[in-house]
C-alpha cells in the first residue's frame, strides 16, 4: 500500500515480520513457528531513502508461544512506527 506521497506501508510490515521471525525462530530452537497476531501503529511518515533500523525483543515466552516487541526508527531516531497498544 502506498500513500499519496509515496511511502510504502507493506514494505515496513514485510520487514518487522521477517526479522520478528527470524529472531522467534532461533527463540524457539529452530522449531517451525507460526504468527499468531500482528498489530502495528504507524506514528510518523518514512520517505524513500530514508536508514530504517528495528529493535526485537523477546517480551515473554512460555511453552507454546513467544511474544515479540519490534520498534522501528529512522536514522534521526524518530519512530515511525511501534506495537499498538494491546
Amino acid at each position: 500500500m502506498f500513500t499519496v506521497i509515496g511511502t510504502t506501508y507493506a514494505v515496513l510490515l514485510a520487514f518487522v515480520d521477517h526479522l520478528l521471525g527470524l529472531t522467534v525462530w532461533e527463540h524457539a530452537g529452530r522449531r517451525p513457528c507460526a504468527t499468531i497476531h500482528s498489530n502495528m501503529q504507524f506514528v510518523d511518515a518514512v520517505s524513500p531513502g530514508d536508514l530504517i533500523g528495528i529493535g526485537v525483543a523477546v517480551v515473554r515466552s512460555t511453552r507454546s508461544v513467544v511474544f515479540m516487541r519490534g520498534d522501528l526508527t529512522v536514522g534521526s531516531g524518530q519512530a515511525p512506527a511501534r506495537p499498538a497498544p494491546q
